[in-house]
């Protein structure tokens, strides 16, 4: 499914491979180096300079994001798990769930 493929987006690391276990950093701004999605989930469009939220709490704010088809656009933070990431990824809504 190369069209939900993320390729190169937006990062505070070179690379990501996130899973199921992963999740989103709770500092939107800085994000999280050590957590897969936390080097991807960061509130860029718009900026959000006080990106702090909680766990299970809404995710504002996006990134720009190609994709292996080739096109490009935003992934809003709330979609980062409604990517197809890997063979076997089991894309979910919830970006803080941990199970498929």
């Amino acid at each position: 499914m190369p069209a939900l493929t993320p390729f190169f987006m937006d990062a505070i690391w070179p690379d990501t491979w996130p899973t199921i276990l992963d999740k989103p950093a709770t500092d939107l701004f800085l994000g999280a180096v050590n957590s897969a999605l936390g080097r991807i989930c960061l509130a860029r469009h718009p900026l959000i300079a006080t990106g702090k939220v909680t766990a299970n709490s809404r995710l504002p704010g996006a990134i720009n994001s190609s994709n292996v088809d080739g096109h490009a656009g935003r992934l809003p933070c709330k979609n980062s798990k409604r990517c197809n990431w890997h063979v076997n990824y089991v894309p979910v809504d919830d970006p803080w769930k941990t199970t498929p």
